[in-house]
C-alpha cells in the first residue's frame, strides 16, 4: 500500500510512513495502542512516491513468550472520505433547498395573509359606507371570520414552523382579535383561557378557529351586556386520545337549546359543518349558569 519492500521499512520509525507523528507522540500513541481497547485512529501517511492518502489505523497490544508486541493494521480509506464528502455536499445542497423552499413558503404565508388583510380593508371601507345594521353587521362577521383565517398565516409566517401552530398563542391571539372588533369599551369582559400545550396543524387550526369564532360572537352579541361583569371562558384539553373544547359564558342561557342544533344562521351552519364533517367531533349546547357549548373530536392532527 505503501509503495516500499519490506526491507527498506524494517528499523525504521513511524515518522517515515506517518509525518504526523514525532518520536514523543509515536512512543505516547504506542503506549494508547497498548492500553486502549479497540484502539482506532484516522490520519494520513505518505508514500514511498511522495503522495499523501488518508488511513484508518486499527491496533492492539499483546504478549508473545513474555516478549511486548504491537499488532496495527492499515486501510487506506480515500474512497470513504470521497463518498463522505460527496453525501455532505448533498446534504448541503438539500439543506440549501429546503431553506429556499422555506423562504418562499413564508413568503407565500405573507402574501396570503396580505391579500386576506386587504379584502377586509375593502369590507371595512363598506361597512362605513353601509347605513342598513344587519348588512353592517354581516360585513363585520365576514371581516372577522377572514381574520380568522388570515392570523393561521400570520402565525406561520413569523413562526420557526411552516406545517404547525400553537395552539395556545394562535387562539389567545384569536379571542384578542374578536374582542377589539365586537367589545365596546363600556363593556366589561373576562376571558379564562384554560388552553393545553398543543401543536395542531394549519388545517386543524383554522377549523378550530373558525368555530370558535363563531361561539365567541354568538356570546358577544347575545350574552353579555354592558351594566355587568361578563365572563367567557374557554378550554381545550387532550384526555385520552381526544380533545376536549368548552366555551362557556355567564350569559342567561337559551331557553330552547334544541334551536342550535337546527338553526339556519350561516354561523350555526358553518359550526355543524365543521364539526360533524371536517373535525369528525360530537357537538353538545346545555345551559350551565349560562351558555356552555362541549366539542370532543379524535386528536388525530396533533404534531
Amino acid at each position: 500500500m505503501l509503495g516500499y519492500e519490506k526491507e527498506e521499512l524494517i528499523g525504521k520509525y513511524l515518522e517515515i510512513m506517518d509525518p504526523n507523528f514525532t518520536r514523543e507522540t509515536a512512543k505516547e500513541c504506542m503506549l494508547d495502542i497498548k492500553t486502549t481497547k479497540n484502539w482506532r485512529l484516522e490520519t494520513t501517511q505518505v508514500k514511498k512516491s511522495g503522495e499523501i492518502f488518508p488511513v484508518e489505523v486499527s491496533g492492539h497490544g499483546f504478549i508473545h513468550g513474555g516478549q511486548e508486541y504491537i499488532c496495527a493494521f492499515g486501510r487506506d480509506i480515500t474512497q470513504n472520505i470521497q463518498y463522505k464528502n460527496k453525501i455532505i455536499n448533498i446534504n448541503y445542497q438539500l439543506k440549501k433547498s429546503l431553506d429556499e423552499k422555506e423562504i418562499l413558503l413564508k413568503e407565500i404565508h405573507h402574501r396570503v395573509k396580505n391579500n386576506m388583510e386587504i379584502i377586509s380593508s375593502l369590507l371595512a371601507m363598506q361597512f362605513r359606507r353601509a347605513k342598513d345594521e344587519e348588512v353592517k353587521y354581516i360585513l363585520k362577521q365576514s371581516r372577522s371570520r377572514i381574520n380568522t383565517m388570515a392570523l393561521v398565516h400570520e402565525f406561520l409566517y413569523l413562526g420557526e414552523n411552516l406545517a404547525y401552530i400553537n395552539v395556545q398563542d394562535y387562539i389567545k391571539k384569536l379571542v384578542e382579535d374578536i374582542k377589539e372588533l365586537y367589545i365596546s369599551n363600556n363593556t366589561k369582559l373576562n376571558v379564562e383561557l384554560h388552553i393545553d400545550k398543543l401543536i395542531f396543524s394549519t388545517n386543524r387550526c383554522i377549523q378550530i378557529g373558525m368555530v370558535l369564532h363563531e361561539l365567541c360572537v354568538n356570546s358577544l352579541k347575545y350574552a353579555f351586556k354592558e351594566d355587568r361583569e361578563n365572563l367567557l371562558c374557554i378550554h381545550m384539553n387532550k384526555i385520552g386520545d381526544k380533545i376536549h373544547v368548552k366555551i362557556r359564558d355567564n350569559g342567561e342561557g337559551i331557553e330552547d337549546i334544541t334551536h342550535l342544533y337546527k338553526s339556519e344562521s350561516i354561523g350555526m351552519q358553518l359550526i355543524h359543518t365543521i364539526v360533524e364533517d371536517q373535525l369528525d367531533a360530537t357537538i353538545e349546547f346545555k345551559n350551565n349558569s349560562g351558555l356552555e357549548c362541549n366539542i370532543k373530536f379524535p386528536n388525530k392532527e396533533e404534531e
